[in-house]
């Protein structure tokens, strides 16, 4: 249709009816996506051309043609930054800048489409509910810049051991949550001992060993958003009062009572 009405436009209007093919470029860009606003627009490039050139003569089409791919190269240049400078703003607005982990915003918004497909599909998931030992400690002693790092690299340990699809969020302080979805609670617990483990044995302080505590989740069918991150608070509370360093999960789904894993003693931790 645009292409009918710039050649109408030639007929009345002369070779300025063929201006029209610059703001056609800039709105295919802004409706269409861009690979497939290159095509159309590279479509009308030719097809306009050939209009110009049966009217005109080789050397308007030339200068037409020139100014045409111009105006596709700063089209796509433009398009370029915007596309980067937008996806910079939605990182800011779901990253947590000092550990790479999204953020509670982030995560509210994932494990709200989790609840949401459990309801409609019975889709597992589970969640771990992570949080540092005695992290007050490392910043009372070593100070916060060492508590930073500690964070940052407890962080780099959950999401190098988790798999691509799980997805970590820092929720505050040294509390993290990591979202597990399409998995049971025993996966889960194994997963959460192992990283236990891996945290307990790294070298993220220098002669101190540093260890989490996990509170362990499985999403039951019919259940809020946030008693499903209540569960895992409390039992995260539970593997704190236990003596810390450990993984606690829920038993309700089997009825019996939560259960405590211990590898290590407590004496250990920070």
């Amino acid at each position: 249709a645009i292409i009918a009405g710039i050649g109408i436009s030639l007929k009345t209007r002369g070779i300025f009816g063929s201006f029209w093919s610059y703001p056609t470029v800039l709105f295919l860009f802004f409706i269409l996506p861009r690979r497939v606003a290159n095509i159309y627009i590279c479509a009308l490039l030719a097809v306009v051309s050939a209009m110009v050139y049966s009217s005109y003569g080789p050397v308007v089409t030339i200068r037409f043609v020139m100014t045409m791919l111009l105006t596709i190269l700063y089209s796509n240049i433009f398009v370029s930054m915007t596309g980067r400078l937008q996806g910079r703003l939605l990182e800011q607005t779901i990253i947590d800048p000092l550990t790479g982990a999204f953020n509670r915003r982030h995560m509210e918004s994932c494990l709200g489409d989790a609840v949401e497909r459990n309801r409609r599909n019975g889709t597992l998931a589970s969640l771990l509910l992570l949080d540092i030992d005695y992290f007050k400690r490392i910043n009372d002693q070593f100070g916060h810049a060492v508590g930073d790092e500690v964070l940052k690299g407890v962080a780099a340990l959950i999401k190098q051991r988790a798999r691509k699809l799980d997805l970590l969020f820092r929720i505050g302080g040294e509390e993290f949550i990591l979202f597990l979805p399409d998995t049971c609670e025993d996966d889960a617990v194994t997963l959460a001992e192992h990283l236990r483990v891996s945290v307990a044995e790294s070298d993220l302080l220098a002669d101190r060993p540093v260890t989490v505590s996990v509170g362990v989740s499985e999403l039951q069918v019919g259940e809020s958003l946030g008693a499903w991150v209540n569960h895992a608070d409390e039992r995260l509370y539970r593997a704190k009062e236990a003596g810390r360093n450990r993984v606690v999960r829920g038993s309700e789904r089997l009825g019996e009572s939560p259960a405590s894993l211990q590898v290590e003693p407590a004496s250990q931790a920070l």
